[in-house]
């Protein structure tokens, strides 16, 4: 098992209050080598109270100084993760093209600007048709974007599922997850390995294991792993179910990035 983590946020991130050095400190106190920093920018999120935006002119401050202090005992990865949607292909582009990003996950947060986290999103709609209003936004976004280098959690709207019953079967939406997973291999692109459901008392990695083999089976082979913890106690947590469930999908490698391209390290 690798000691890498690619999905972090810090208090740049308006849903954490972690100063980038103490997840720094953390993740080598862990004997972690490399991570990944991934703060939210969401165009799609209301002003206030969630401002899913980052002043990067104080942001890239923080991030190259600690970056070279830490050098030498942690390689730190410049990521984002951006919350997408079918319409903002134009904004993600000008976003991305003014940042020197390594590495960019690229998430669904909420839908049209509904926020399936609040109850309003759910309110006349099934547990069905609110996980396909998710999965069509999902299929639109990766279509219509090309800024990504993999797909953020792909099944956690089951998270905030308000039904008893929020468990999120892959055959239940076949079609639109394979669209989503085939449109992602096509375009040499990944997806993540999630492991915050256990955070959440989900019991899973996101995506679930089912979903992670559908992928391999469709010729998928890029995957990061990464805890989205949002302090440093969450950081690179359950990888060891990760890292199981790529064995038992069947891959041999999982992927870190250089310059938004792909590096492949053998498990």
């Amino acid at each position: 098992m690798y000691n890498i983590d690619y999905h972090t946020h810090t208090n740049f991130s308006v849903d954490s209050d972690a100063p980038m050095e103490d997840m720094i400190q953390k993740a080598v106190a862990l004997g972690i080598t490399e991570m990944a920093i991934t703060d939210h920018v969401d165009y799609l999120y209301p002003a206030a109270p969630y401002p899913h935006q980052i002043d990067y002119d104080a942001y890239m401050v923080t991030f190259n100084r600690l970056r070279d202090m830490y050098a030498d005992r942690i390689r730190l990865v410049f990521g984002v993760e951006i919350g997408m949607g079918a319409h903002l292909a134009d904004t993600v582009r000008a976003f991305v093209s003014r940042y020197p990003f390594e590495f960019i996950i690229g998430s669904i947060h909420d839908v049209q600007g509904e926020e399936f986290h609040l109850p309003p999103y759910w309110e006349g709609r099934t547990k069905q048709a609110g996980y396909a209003r998710y999965f069509e936004e999902f299929l639109a976004s990766v279509r219509n974007i090309d800024e990504f280098c993999v797909i953020g959690h792909l099944d956690y709207i089951m998270r905030y599922c308000p039904y008893e019953d929020s468990v999120l079967t892959y055959g239940d939406y076949r079609d639109i997850i394979d669209e989503i997973l085939k449109t992602v291999i096509a375009k040499g692109k990944g997806i993540e390995i999630n492991t915050s459901g256990f955070r959440y008392k989900l019991d899973t990695i996101h995506p679930s294991l089912e979903i992670l083999k559908r992928y391999k089976a469709l010729g998928g082979e890029i995957v990061t792993v990464g805890s989205d913890a949002h302090f440093p106690h969450y950081i690179m947590e359950r990888f060891d179910v990760a890292y199981a469930a790529l064995r038992e999908a069947g891959f041999k490698a999982i992927a870190i990035y250089r310059d938004r391209k792909p590096v492949m390290l053998d498990l």
